[in-house]
């Protein structure tokens, strides 16, 4: 299984930063607007630079200004953000569903071709619509 079809996807997870949600995850998308270009890390990136003098410079990735880093949330990071009356099933092959139903009333679906997606989806739902905030 591809790692891109088990994190959110990079617009998704643009929106779950922009909207608060604390950047802790274990890979991290890179987006570099020089060559508009985007990479996964599997830790927060850190650049390393050797003078000649023998010195390293260390400069975390938010420190470079061509840089873009947001956490690329995974399926389980997402659901520990969504409260506990929320599940996700696959409806087809790239089709999933992530609901939310407080004591059997179902409020929301959200829909994703990947499970990651469509959690991420109902997550930015219920944090904009003020019925969740994750701790």
């Amino acid at each position: 299984m591809r790692i891109e079809t088990q994190i959110c996807s990079i617009n998704l997870a643009r929106k779950l930063k922009d909207i608060g949600v604390d950047q802790h995850s274990l890979l991290w998308y890179v987006y570099d607007r020089r060559y508009n270009a985007t990479f996964i890390e599997h830790k927060y990136p850190v650049f390393s630079w050797k003078h000649d003098d023998g010195c390293v410079t260390n400069v975390n990735g938010h420190e470079v200004e061509y840089f873009e880093i947001v956490s690329a949330f995974n399926v389980a990071e997402l659901g520990f953000l969504l409260p506990a009356s929320c599940d996700s099933t696959r409806r087809d092959k790239n089709d999933w569903t992530a609901r939310y139903f407080p004591k059997d009333d179902l409020v929301r679906n959200s829909f994703g071709e990947t499970e990651a997606d469509a959690r991420a989806k109902l997550l930015i739902f219920l944090i904009e619509a003020k019925i969740w905030k994750p701790e």
